[in-house]
């Protein structure tokens, strides 16, 4: 299709300016497009995201309203971080704290490591939640223990006593009186058919101040009638004692006993005690 049929009113000159002109207009639209729409980069690209994300971020943290709730800090994320308004250092420099692996045991000690503002501590602390091992500021009050001499106390200073109940105070008392009193606190472990937590509570809670009197018995002149009167000698153990003494030439003495078969090696400081010996 010739210009003469689309412009047959103009001259040739004519149709030729306007034709020229229509290319002119073509040119500047094009280049216009081009200026507005430059080619995206890979840099253009990552800016634009990173400004998405980060609008996207503010976004939900808003439509949120991050509802705070007893945290331990020291397993803050980076987008808890983000949403508590911590920077991203001071994200990093709790999280390389961590891969140490190191605990956080206190605000202030929060504090220096990240290096949050005292402003930013004293709007989030209250939030602070530490196990308790972990709260060495934390002050731990001890009741302290007065012990009591075990010869003395009675039912129920013994009962008082978490973890001694009445089974057991009565065996601890049956056994005191049955020897006149104790003489050594080595003896609360020869009670019987007591558990094994009760003994240690008696040694941690009680003592011995005032001893019993101890009648002696002469180890080279006492019958087995005699001996059976010392603690934790029975008829068997005296008549073994009687028997190995009149096997001797020469009296015995109490490190002798040691020698002598089925004596309770375990009671022999106790039974010591309570011999003498005659030369």
């Amino acid at each position: 299709m010739s210009g003469k049929r689309i412009f047959p009113y103009y001259t040739k000159s004519q149709r030729m300016a306007i034709f020229s002109l229509i290319v002119v207009i073509a040119v500047l639209q094009i280049g216009l497009y081009f200026l507005r729409n430059p080619k995206p980069t890979a840099k253009n690209i990552d800016r634009a995201e990173m400004l998405r994300i980060e609008k996207e971020l503010d976004s939900l943290a808003k439509s949120r309203e991050f509802v705070l709730t007893s945290f331990n800090p020291n397993f803050i994320t980076d987008y808890r971080g983000y949403v508590l308004g911590m920077s991203e250092e001071q994200i990093d420099r709790l999280h390389r704290f961590r891969e140490q692996g190191k605990y956080v045991n206190s605000a202030k000690e929060f504090q220096q490591i990240t290096q949050v503002s005292d402003e930013w501590l004293g709007r989030y602390q209250q939030y602070f939640k530490f196990p308790d091992f972990a709260r060495p500021d934390k002050q731990k009050t001890e009741t302290k223990i007065i012990r009591k001499d075990i010869n003395t106390t009675s039912y129920e200073d013994l009962t008082a006593i978490s973890g001694i109940g009445d089974y057991s105070a009565r065996k601890i008392i049956a056994e005191r009186d049955k020897f006149g009193g104790f003489v050594s606190i080595k003896q609360f472990r020869f009670i019987e058919n007591l558990p094994s937590n009760v003994y240690d509570l008696l040694e941690k809670n009680f003592h011995i101040t005032k001893r019993p009197t101890i009648q002696k018995i002469d180890l080279n002149r006492a019958n087995i009638n005699d001996l059976q009167q010392i603690p934790y000698v029975n008829y068997k153990i005296a008549r073994s004692i009687v028997v190995y003494r009149s096997k001797q030439d020469k009296p015995i003495e109490e490190k002798d006993l040691q020698q002598i078969p089925g004596f309770p090696l375990d009671k022999f400081e106790i039974i010591s005690l309570y011999l003498g010996t005659s030369k």
